[in-house]
């Protein structure tokens, strides 16, 4: 067996996961149409538009579905007085 040589160089990091938006879709338990509305109103989850074709990043999704994570151990959100 050939000596581990310290200088190699560690792989490459995989390039993210890419989904259509029907698998954005079924990834996020929405439909389709509310990830059309959502781009449309520049919201929901960041995506690539490329040569006119959406996809998502399966990081991007998570850190969406991410943004809405409560600590119930942390401070009690703000409201809006009345």
């Amino acid at each position: 067996m050939p000596p581990i040589n310290s200088t190699t160089t560690p792989p490459a990091p995989r390039p993210p996961v890419r989904m259509t938006p029907k698998q954005a879709s079924q990834y996020l338990g929405c439909s389709e149409r509310t990830l059309a509305v959502w781009r449309c109103e520049k919201g929901g989850p960041k995506y690539f538009k490329l040569l006119g074709r959406i996809s998502y990043a399966q990081e991007q999704l998570d850190e969406f579905l991410n943004g809405g994570l409560v600590d119930p151990r942390g401070p009690k959100p703000k409201t809006k007085s009345s």
